[in-house]
C-alpha cells in the first residue's frame, strides 16, 4: 500500500512536468505522500518484535526516506536533511552485507539520497556542497545520542550477519594446504577483514579513504591474530597436560593459520607503504609546490626502511621449499634497500654533506645492480620493479654530477670574494660563485644618477664671460675728506 501511494504521487509529479505544480494537483500529491507515510508507520508497528534486527533497520530506513519525500514537498528542509541522513547511514552500512545484488541496490539508494541532500542543502543554505560526508558528520554531531543508538543497532546487525556467514567459512586453503577453522571468533574476525579487503579493491577510491580502510583492515587482522593466539594458548595448555594426536593436529593447524594471517597482514602493510611512498614522491618531485606540509627525503627513508623490514619478516614466513616466491621476496626487499639509500643520499645533500652524499650514491649504484640481478634470476620477475630500478639508476648518475657541481661551488664560496652588489655588470673584474645563486646580470630598474641641466630656461652665459676690471673707476681717498 505504501509503494502504491508513493507511486501515485510520483506519477502526479511527473505529469505536472518541470513547471510549477497546479494547486489542486499539489494537494492531491501531498495527500498521497501522507498516505504512504501512514502505511509505513503501520508497517513499523507490525514489524516491531516480530522480525530480525536487519529487517527492522530496513523498515526504519524506508520509513525515514518516505517521510522525507513528504516533507520535501512541504519544503521543510532541515527535517528532510535529518531524515535523509538517518536513512543514508542505515543504507550505507547495509551495503556491506548480503550478496552483490543486494549491495548494489543499497548503493543505488545511497546515490539517490545524496542527490536529494544536495538539493535540500542548496535550498536551505543557498550554496552547493561537494562532500556529502561533511553534511552527514554535521548532522551526526547535532544528534549524537540518536545516532549512537543507531550505530549500536547497526553493529549488532553486522555481527549477526558475520556469524551467519561464518558458517560457510569452515576452512581456508593456502599453498596447497587446507586448514579447518573451528572457532567462531576467528571466523567472524576473518569475515570482517575480508569485507574491508573487498572495499579496497575499488580503484576509484581516494588515497585518504584507502589509508583509512587500511587502518581498519590492520585492526581486523590484529583481532584475528589475537583470537588465534588465545585459541593456541588453550590448546598448548591442554597438550602439556595430556598429549594426543588430535590435539597436536589442531595445534599445527592453528600455527599454520597464524602464519597465513601474518602473511596477509604483511602484504597489506607493504601495499599501504607503497601508496604512502608514491604520494610523498609525487609531492617531492613537484618541488613541494602543493599547499600543506612539505615533504622531506627523510620521510621516504623511514617508509622504505619499514618496507625493507616487512620484506625480511615476509621472507621468514615463506617456506624454504617455495624457492621462487622466496627469491621474489628477497629481490623486492633489495629494491627497497636501494631506493632507501637513494633518498638517504638526498637527505645528506640537503644538509650540505657532499662527501657522504657522494658515497651513498655510489653505494646506491651497487645496491641497484644487486637488486636487478636478483629480479632477473626469478622465473617470472616483475618488469615494473626492474623498470623502476633502471629509472633510479639514471637518476643516480645525474644526481652525482649535481652533487659534484654543488660541492665545487661550495668550496669556491669559501675562497672567493664577496660581491659589492648582487649584479654581475658591476663586478666584471671580480669572480664570485654567488652569481650562481642570484643569477642577476644587471640591476633593473637602474639607479638614478644626477645630471647637469641644459641651458634652455636659464641664462648661463655669464659663466663663460670675462668682465673688465673696475679698479680705475674707484674714487680716490682725499685728506680733506675727514674734515
Amino acid at each position: 500500500q505504501a509503494e502504491r501511494a508513493w507511486a501515485y504521487a510520483m506519477q502526479l509529479k511527473d505529469e505536472a512536468g518541470p513547471s510549477e505544480v497546479p494547486p489542486r494537483t499539489y494537494f492531491h500529491l501531498v495527500r498521497r505522500f501522507t498516505k504512504a507515510v501512514k502505511w509505513c508507520k503501520e508497517l513499523s508497528t507490525l514489524g516491531s518484535n516480530k522480525v530480525d534486527n536487519k529487517t527492522a533497520l530496513e523498515i526504519e530506513a524506508y520509513s525515514c526516506w518516505m517521510e522525507a519525500n513528504l516533507l520535501l514537498e512541504k519544503e521543510q528542509w532541515e527535517q528532510v536533511i535529518e531524515l535523509l541522513v538517518k536513512a543514508r547511514t542505515i543504507y550505507e552500512r547495509m551495503a556491506k552485507l548480503g550478496d552483490p545484488e543486494e549491495q548494489e541496490l543499497y548503493k543505488e539508494r545511497v546515490n539517490e539520497i545524496d542527490t536529494s541532500l544536495r538539493y535540500c542543502h542548496f535550498n536551505q543554505n543557498g550554496g552547493t556542497i561537494d562532500d556529502i560526508k561533511t553534511l552527514v558528520d554535521m548532522t551526526h554531531s547535532q544528534q549524537g545520542a540518536t545516532y549512537d543508538l543507531l550505530n549500536s543497532k547497526l553493529e549488532n546487525v553486522l555481527q549477526e550477519t558475520r556469524k551467519k556467514q561464518s558458517s560457510g567459512m569452515e576452512k581456508i586453503t593456502w599453498k596447497g594446504r587446507t586448514v579447518a577453522i573451528k572457532s567462531d571468533k576467528i571466523r567472524v574476525a576473518l569475515i570482517a577483514a575480508d569485507e574491508i579487503r573487498a572495499q579496497l579493491s575499488n580503484t576509484a577510491m581516494e588515497t585518504e579513504e584507502k589509508l583509512r580502510l587500511y587502518t581498519d583492515l590492520f585492526m581486523a587482522y590484529g583481532d584475528t591474530l589475537e583470537a588465534i593466539r588465545n585459541e593456541l594458548k588453550q590448546i598448548t595448555t591442554k597438550n602439556d597436560k595430556q598429549r594426543s594426536s588430535k590435539a597436536e593436529s589442531e595445534e599445527s593447524n592453528l600455527v599454520y593459520l597464524l602464519k597465513y594471517i601474518s602473511y596477509l597482514k604483511l602484504t597489506k602493510t607493504i601495499e599501504r607503504n607503497q601508496i604512502l611512498a608514491s604520494s610523498l614522491k609525487e609531492n617531492l618531485e613537484k618541488g613541494n609546490s602543493a599547499p600543506g606540509r612539505k615533504t622531506k627525503p627523510d620521510e621516504l627513508v623511514r617508509i622504505y626502511d619499514n618496507m625493507n623490514q616487512n620484506h625480511k619478516e615476509l621472507e621468514e614466513l615463506v617456506d624454504d621449499e617455495d624457492v621462487e616466491n622466496k627469491k621474489a621476496v628477497v629481490a623486492k626487499g633489495l629494491s627497497c634497500r636501494a631506493i632507501r639509500c637513494y633518498y638517504l643520499a638526498h637527505s645528506y645533500v640537503n644538509n650540505y654533506e657532499w662527501a657522504s652524499a657522494m658515497a651513498l650514491l655510489e653505494r646506491c649504484i651497487g645496491h641497484i645492480g644487486v637488486a636487478k640481478s636478483h629480479h632477473l634470476d626469478c622465473l617470472n620477475f616483475d618488469k615494473v620493479d626492474v623498470a623502476e630500478l633502471e629509472s633510479y639508476e639514471k637518476k643516480v648518475q645525474g644526481d652525482k654530477c649535481v652533487v659534484r657541481a654543488k660541492a665545487h661551488l661550495d668550496s669556491l664560496k669559501r675562497q672567493d670574494t664577496t660581491l659589492s652588489s648582487g649584479c654581475l655588470a658591476d663586478n666584471l673584474d671580480v669572480f664570485s660563485s654567488s652569481f650562481a645563486e642570484s643569477q642577476q646580470l644587471a640591476n633593473f630598474p637602474p639607479e638614478f644618477q644626477p645630471t647637469a641641466c641644459k641651458p634652455v630656461l636659464f641664462d648661463l652665459a655669464h659663466m663663460e664671460l670675462e668682465f673688465p676690471s673696475l679698479e680705475p673707476e674707484k674714487p680716490k681717498k682725499s685728506f680733506w675728506k675727514f674734515w
